[in-house]
């Protein structure tokens, strides 16, 4: 069964026997249906990003989270049990998905990262003006780079309402 409900994004020409690099997404705070719209339009959706995709053949999963309290009550269990759900029912590239957040959903992408280390081959965090003030790289830099083995790639945007976000 589904754990929960989730948006999805696939390639043309989809073949489920096919292996794909699956790509999970969390998007900023709201866990409704439009936050992943709000993704799709942002980025994967645009022109230059989604010739990328459309290339690289990305299937994209976003679960419908709340990530509004995951700092007060961690969902970071909820998140690999979904990218574990999406590694055992699909046909997974390299058996290990792709993490991606944007937001508080960066900072759980790269939370989950932190504490299931072998769950996701890459971890992309877009970190913004929602972004919580949990801040990894106060951690040593090398848990910031590579964990266990997942590439992590964090952006932060300019234009930061607190001049401490900036690492």
């Amino acid at each position: 069964p589904e754990p929960i409900k989730y948006g999805k994004l696939l390639p043309p020409n989809y073949d489920p026997k096919k292996k794909y690099p699956y790509m999970v997404v969390l998007p900023d705070h709201r866990g409704l249906e439009r936050d992943f719209e709000d993704c799709c339009a942002h980025f994967f959706e645009r022109p230059n990003v989604f010739q990328g995709m459309r290339e690289q053949e990305f299937v994209v999963f976003a679960p419908m989270v709340n990530q509004r309290h995951s700092i007060i009550y961690p969902i970071e269990g909820v998140i690999a049990r979904f990218c574990d759900w999406v590694t055992e029912n699909f046909n997974v590239e390299n058996g290990k998905v792709h993490l991606w957040g944007k937001g508080l959903g960066g900072n759980c992408a790269l939370r989950t990262c932190l504490y299931h280390h072998d769950l996701a081959l890459s971890c992309t965090a877009i970190l913004g003006r929602l972004s919580s003030p949990f801040r990894p790289m106060d951690r040593p830099m090398e848990k910031a780079k590579n964990i266990n083995g997942t590439h992590v790639l964090m952006i932060v945007p300019g234009s930061m309402r607190k001049p401490d976000y900036p690492y």
